[in-house]
């Protein structure tokens, strides 16, 4: 576990190894670096997410997002670090399987769930040899402290890699 040092209003994770998670401030500086090659969009199968949060300590350890095509998710995010990303079946839903992703960020023994439907999310595709886009490889989170102070949280002291600095 990693501490956290700053309180970010922006966060940005490399799902595929080597995973990363990076902290900074709106506006200032980029993660182009980390997504050179990539590109941005949104999976068209993937709801707005909504927030996960540890119960005892009220700190923001991840978002959660309901999927309408859960083999299209499970290809998208194939080589996803399994400590960053965490598949949810949650069984059928008149006749169609429904599934959760959760993307966490930091450790929680005792995660609840609050509907959110943020906005301000952003991620980023590798592409196939025939240029289309085929894993989700980064995913971008803005305006955290708009979030922790709507749903009265902090952000996590402890985080599940070691942060770097958006530079």
């Amino acid at each position: 576990m990693a501490r956290v040092r700053l309180e970010p209003t922006r966060l940005f994770m490399r799902l595929e190894a080597p995973s990363l998670i990076a902290l900074g401030l709106n506006g200032s500086g980029t993660a182009e670096k980390d997504c050179l090659g990539l590109t941005l969009g949104y999976p068209d199968n993937l709801s707005f997410p909504d927030i996960l949060y540890d119960k005892r300590l009220r700190t923001l350890v991840g978002v959660s997002f309901n999927s309408s095509n859960w083999i299209n998710t499970r290809q998208l995010f194939c080589q996803s670090d399994p400590r960053l990303v965490k598949f949810i079946d949650e069984g059928p839903l008149e006749e169609m399987p429904s599934t959760r992703l959760d993307i966490l960020w930091a450790p929680s023994c005792d995660i609840a769930f609050e509907g959110a439907q943020i906005a301000d999310v952003h991620f980023y595709f590798s592409k196939n040899a025939k240029g289309m886009n085929s894993r989700l490889t980064a995913f971008e989170l803005w305006h955290i402290d708009e979030i922790l102070a709507t749903y009265d949280l902090a952000f996590p002291d402890e985080l599940l890699l070691e942060p770097r600095p958006i530079a």
